[in-house]
């Protein structure tokens, strides 16, 4: 039966794990410190604190 969830299972599972993969590559280099540091930056600009 096309279309059904069975059919779809790897894929997101190998989506996942790709996904997951990715963003804790992201977290131990460091690239999460710098995102939060941009975003902390932004934030006190649109207020006026900064």
């Amino acid at each position: 039966m096309k279309g059904s969830p069975g059919n779809l299972t790897w894929p997101r599972l190998l989506l996942l794990a790709l996904s997951a993969g990715l963003i804790l590559h992201g977290i131990l280099n460091g690239s999460m410190q710098d995102v939060f540091v941009k975003a902390v930056n932004i934030c006190t600009e649109c207020i006026g604190l900064g």
